[in-house]
């Protein structure tokens, strides 16, 4: 049975364990296809409903969605200070307040830049005792 309002994820740019530079900016894309009986209506948002908070601007939808139409959410938000795995949940939510949908996730990794030079170094370390030589 179809329900009036729902929602497949179609595709997102990134996939699970994604690992971001803290402070960056993040841009998370999905892509949604209306496959409910009713139209997805204007002014429907796209809130955080599980998980770590990851700081985002409020996602409003400027135009209704008809049954069959895809429709991309895209979320921006700075990669937090502290390093470790985030893992939000994200769902669509109606009008009258009801979530519907498939419950999508915003899951990476943050990392920073001098972990990432520190491991260069360390690995150039184990390849050779005597310092690389430069014609």
């Amino acid at each position: 049975m179809v329900q009036a309002l729902n929602a497949q994820l179609i595709r997102e740019n990134f996939t699970d364990n994604f690992t971001v530079i803290s402070g960056d900016k993040v841009s998370k894309l999905w892509t949604f296809k209306n496959t409910g009986q009713n139209a997805i209506s204007r002014g429907s948002t796209f809130v955080r409903v599980d998980g770590d908070n990851i700081a985002f601007e409020r996602i409003i939808l400027k135009k209704d969605v008809k049954q069959g139409e895809l429709v991309d959410i895209a979320m921006t938000f700075i990669a937090p200070d502290e390093c470790k795995h985030y893992n939000t949940g994200f769902s669509l939510m109606s009008l009258e307040g009801k979530l519907f949908g498939e419950k999508v996730w915003c899951d990476v990794i943050v990392d920073d830049l001098m972990s990432n030079s520190m491991m260069v170094v360390d690995l150039m370390k184990c390849e050779s005792e005597e310092p690389p030589k430069f014609n």
